[in-house]
């Protein structure tokens, strides 16, 4: 099923094939990293993660703040590729930058989901 899906590239696929010891995990790897290197998909992570939720009282804390959550692990996975598409981005750096001039209160949980981000882009470009 996954190989008539057409997610990867023949050329890709068999270079891939060609390899000793090929997994299907190394093709989900290399797609989602393309994928999540895109600057459009990046820039939406980090506003996801980093943006409060909209007011709802009909929604319980836990679920508000799901996708955030979710857009930070996302942002805090150990890629080189993902970070490197962060600090290269004006939008994601002046929204990290940004976060505690933001008008209103700071959500300690949004706060803590920005110490994760920020030290993983610190440990990946301490320089920058």
């Amino acid at each position: 099923m996954f190989w008539t899906t057409n997610m990867v590239e023949a050329a890709t696929l068999s270079d891939l094939l060609k390899k000793d010891g090929v997994t299907l995990g190394e093709f989900h790897t290399k797609r989602l990293c393309f994928i999540l290197t895109q600057p459009k998909i990046i820039e939406e992570i980090v506003t996801n993660a980093l943006t409060p939720p909209n007011a709802n009282d009909n929604v319980e804390e836990k679920e508000k703040f799901k996708l955030s959550h979710q857009s930070c692990e996302v942002l805090t996975i150990n890629s080189d590729e993902v970070a490197r598409t962060v600090i290269g981005s004006d939008f994601c750096r002046k929204l990290i930058g940004g976060f505690f001039s933001s008008a209103g209160r700071l959500n300690s949980l949004l706060t803590s989901f920005y110490t994760r981000i920020i030290t993983q882009l610190l440990s990946k470009f301490p320089t920058e």
